[in-house]
């Protein structure tokens, strides 16, 4: 029917959901299964491929891809919305007197190791300089050079630690990971592919119907959580 065009003035759906969700029994993906009732009605199920290939593999699944896609954003939109609630926390967090002193301190920090590297970069370069003129001889020059050299790795590798706290301290806050998927998509008004695939990591479907949706960023989400009840605890 499909090749004769008979149906070809219904206008398909996109799989929005292609790769996300499986059967909770055999682990396998499930099949969206297109059908026509009365040749102009157009809608999808989910089956499960192993017990369409044997009734006695696995049991049987049967959903509509309509409830499948109103439970998913129905979950979505919660989660779109504790993150739009835990960013007003963070962001009263963020400004506390405590971490505005943490911060002013880490930059302060930041500045210092940056001026003590350029310090030993430019001592390590007036070196030559100086041997040149004759203001040291080639063991001063050469025992100089060395120790510079080894002063400056010193200096890089503090700084490079201390811009991986700040980075650190980002993600787990106004960057966090979970936090800032969620909130690209505050504006959004119902199920879309990108959200989907952004936010969904694996749903599964058993044989009385149960949708068992594992979301993204759920350790980043646990993480910020934690730092917010420990602020709390130490402001109560």
């Amino acid at each position: 029917k499909k090749t004769l065009g008979k149906y070809d003035h219904l206008d398909p759906m996109p799989n929005i959901l292609r790769g996300l969700v499986f059967c909770a029994d055999c682990g396998k993906p499930l099949t969206r299964y297109k059908q026509v009732t009365h040749g102009k009605h157009l809608y999808y199920t989910y089956i499960c491929p192993t017990h369409h290939a044997d009734s006695t593999a696995c049991p049987r699944k049967y959903l509509y891809e309509t409830k499948l896609k109103e439970v998913l954003w129905g979950t979505l939109r919660r989660e779109i919305q504790l993150a739009e609630n835990v960013g007003k926390l963070v962001k009263v967090y963020e400004h506390s007197p405590a971490i505005l002193e943490s911060k002013s301190a880490l930059e302060q920090e930041l500045r210092k190791a940056s001026q003590a590297l350029e310090r030993y970069k430019t001592l390590h370069d007036s070196l030559y300089e100086n041997y040149v003129d004759g203001l040291m001889d080639e063991w001063e020059y050469t025992e100089m050079k060395r120790q510079y050299r080894s002063q400056m790795e010193q200096a890089q590798a503090r700084l490079d630690e201390l811009e991986q706290q700040k980075a650190s301290r980002a993600r787990q806050t106004t960057r966090n990971l979970w936090l800032t998927a969620c909130s690209h998509f505050a504006d959004e008004t119902g199920l879309t592919e990108e959200i989907a695939h952004a936010l969904i990591q694996r749903v599964e479907v058993d044989a009385s119907g149960y949708i068992s949706i594992t979301l993204r960023y759920q350790d980043e989400f646990q993480n910020l959580v934690s730092i917010l009840q420990t602020a709390g605890k130490k402001e109560s």
